[in-house]
Order: structure tokens, then sequence, then C-alpha cells
């Protein structure tokens, strides 16, 4: 929220109502999602699944999400570009982690789990809001970035910039979040235990926001 507000006031002479950002956010969200569960396709690998086709597929979901948006709204700036991006990919963030919090049950978003084969658990009733913390922790440097970067490509696309220059600024701004993802969900499966890679990597995203 605060990202946000920083990135709205950075809008210049190009007005947008709470009520169209509210939309912006129900509506982003679910088209993005609507998209990614279309796109998706299983490469048959966990590995391959989560470093090279959730990337993949989710960046591309969230750009749809985003084009349509922004050209329904018919916007003219790069700062409102970025912040609707922002807003679409902090919408399909929120619902994602709330994914990931209630995997096993809404119960799971406050209880721990204990597992007594692979495939049978219990709930232990202690306090365990770990995932919903850590994933709000690093949400400044994953899909709201990333989609705030993949607003900026298409807005070069779609503004009077020289053909050649912005198709290459589409290419790189388009590329950047995929890799970046990529990289990240790469950290988490091969290095699983090593908060010291997540503070690096969290650090440089951060610096590109």
């Amino acid at each position: 929220i605060t990202a946000a507000v920083f990135l709205y006031e950075l809008i210049k002479d190009e007005y947008i109502s709470l009520t169209t950002i509210i939309l912006v956010f129900l509506i982003g969200t679910a088209i993005s999602f609507v998209a990614f569960v279309s796109l998706n396709i299983d490469l048959g690998s966990d590995f391959l699944n989560t470093v090279i086709a959730a990337p993949i597929f989710e960046e591309l979901a969230k750009l749809m999400a985003v084009i349509l948006i922004v050209s329904f709204l018919k916007v003219k700036k790069l700062s409102t570009a970025i912040f609707i991006g922002w807003i679409v990919g902090a919408g399909f963030q929120i619902a994602e982690t709330l994914g990931y919090a209630t995997y096993y049950g809404f119960e799971t978003m406050f209880t721990n789990i204990e597992f007594i084969t692979e495939d049978t658990y219990q709930f232990i009733g202690t306090l365990d809001p770990s995932v919903m913390i850590l994933r709000s922790v690093f949400a400044l440097c994953s899909h709201a970035l990333y989609a705030a970067l993949s607003a900026a490509g298409y807005w070069f696309v779609t503004n009077g910039v020289k053909d050649k220059i912005k198709n290459v600024r589409f290419i790189i701004w388009m590329i950047l979040p995929i890799m970046m993802h990529m990289i990240w969900n790469g950290t988490s499966i091969l290095l699983p235990d090593s908060d010291f890679s997540f503070y690096i990597l969290a650090g440089i995203q951060v610096i590109f926001f």
C-alpha cells in the first residue's frame, strides 16, 4: 500500500479516481489469474514448472491484464502505466499469497502443521503466520514490481518512440521481469534454506524499484 501511494503521487497530469484504482485492482487480479490458468502449461517437472513455466506464464498473464486496462483507460503517461502495473501485480501477489497460506485449508493461515506421513497431517494449534509474513516482507520485490516493469515496456511500445528504439525497450522491459522472476524462483528451489541469498536478491530488486 505504501509503495502504491508513492507511485500514485508520481502521476503527473493524469487523474485516476479511487473507485477506478479499486476496480483496476479487482479486475486486474481476476483477468491475470484467468489468463494464467488459460496459458499455463505443465512441463512435466516441478523444477521446470517453478523456474521456467511459472515466471513466463505469470508475467504474460499480468501483462495481458495491464494491456487491457491501460488501453481501456487510454493511459498517456509512463508514471500512470507503471502505477497500474503495480496495482495489477499487487493484486496477483495477494491472491497468490492467500493460495499458499491456505494450501491445506483456511485453518493453516493461523496454525502450524505436523506431517505424520507424506500425505497425512494434523493441525498442532500453534500460531504460524510465517507464509503470510514472509511473502509480505518480500512483496516489494515480487509480482507488483515485475508487472510495473512490464507495464513500462508496453507504454514504450504504444507512445511515440521511434520503431527500433521502442521495440528494443519493450523486449528489455519484458524480459527483465521474467528473468528476475526466474532467478527468484530458482533460488527458492536450489537454495531453499539460504536466507542470505533471498536478502541479496531482494536488495537488488528493490534497487530496480
